[in-house]
């Protein structure tokens, strides 16, 4: 059975989405408070958990064939060009932020180990440049 919009059918409370609905909430809490550096440093480990979360979800339905095959084209589509969309705009801000990180790491040798030789920094730094 391919379905795209489910009517008809009696809506049982989606634990799921419920915890979803909570992030979101969660997420909009937090950003209405002011915040300090700290603070933000705080949010974005929350907001970044929160991704992963949901992340990780997804990666478990696409890895379901019976789920997937059972969505129709319309839907698909749908799914792919807004995923897209979201994640063309999520690696942007990981290349703006992987800028800035790299440019603090290599400006501050406090930030490099001591016990690595320095072809190990090296290599290590090419993770984060």
């Amino acid at each position: 059975m391919v379905v795209g919009k489910m009517t008809g059918k009696k809506k049982e409370k989606n634990e799921w989405i419920e915890n979803r609905k909570d992030g979101l909430k969660e997420i909009k809490d937090l950003l209405s408070k002011p915040c300090d550096r700290l603070d933000c440093y705080i949010n974005l480990g929350i907001f970044h958990t929160i991704l992963g979360e949901s992340v990780r979800g997804w990666s478990s339905i696409l890895r379901n064939p019976c789920v997937m095959g059972s969505i129709d084209l319309e839907t698909s589509n749908k799914f792919l060009e807004t995923y897209a969309k979201l994640v063309e705009e999520y690696i942007k801000l990981d290349i703006e932020f992987t800028k800035i990180v790299s440019e603090i790491l290599q400006e501050n040798d406090r930030y490099r180990d001591v016990d690595k030789s320095p072809e190990q920094q090296e290599e290590m730094m090419r993770y984060v440049a």
